[in-house]
């Protein structure tokens, strides 16, 4: 990942993460079939990861209950409800949206 002028690393990787949260949440609100569903969560599990790993160094702490909610899913989705699905999706974007204010401050 590149340095942009006056933007720290710190920045720039809370960036990022900002917007793979922002992906995720995407891809699980448009699937529309079965083998992308399933890539959606396997996606949005792997963001969650790195973001669990990552959260310090952004500048931004996770809620433990949101982190839990988003990395307790089941494996590939099975058994996910609509309104489980929601939730994740909301869970993403809140705390993309918290960690892109949190890198611009």
């Amino acid at each position: 990942m590149a340095h942009h002028g006056s933007r720290s690393i710190r920045q720039d990787l809370a960036l990022e993460i900002s917007s793979r949260l922002s992906e995720a949440a995407d891809r699980l609100e448009f699937a529309d079939n079965p083998e992308a569903f399933t890539a959606a969560v396997e996606g949005n599990r792997a963001v969650w990861l790195r973001l669990s790993h990552m959260s310090q160094r952004v500048g931004y702490v996770v809620p433990e209950r949101l982190m839990r909610a988003s990395l307790s899913v089941p494996s590939g989705g099975r058994g996910l409800d609509d309104h489980r699905i929601e939730l994740l999706i909301k869970i993403d974007r809140h705390v993309s949206a918290a960690i892109a204010e949190s890198a611009t401050v």
